[in-house]
């Protein structure tokens, strides 16, 4: 099963309902509320180390990664990779990812 971003973001309910469907598991509606428990569940990130010890990525890096995970779904993140990413950004992102966003029917 392929789920698009947009859909998971605009079209929540419906989505996370076909998801359920496919993977034969029941939909709950307290699924709709992850949000509300992010936070509690980000305080058991740690950091995480390779197996010599070095650090790879911070306790503070992985939550700021995951901020988002503590807010519901934001229709206005759809697009936001638009303005986030300068010109020059979008025409190198675009050079290297042109075939899969034209096999997935998003615009560049």
């Amino acid at each position: 099963m392929e789920i698009r971003f947009e859909d998971l973001i605009e079209r929540t309910r419906q989505t996370l309902e076909s998801v359920c469907r496919f993977i034969a598991m029941d939909f709950h509606p307290a699924m709709l509320q992850y949000h509300e428990h992010a936070a509690e569940r980000l305080k058991e990130h740690k950091e995480r180390r390779l197996a010599d010890g070095t650090v790879v990525v911070t306790r503070e890096q992985r939550l700021r990664n995951q901020e988002l995970a503590t807010r519901p779904p934001d229709p206005a993140r759809v697009a936001a990779w638009r303005s986030a990413m300068t010109p020059a950004e979008q025409a190198e992102f675009a050079k290297h990812a042109q075939d899969a966003l034209r096999l997935f029917g998003y615009e560049f």
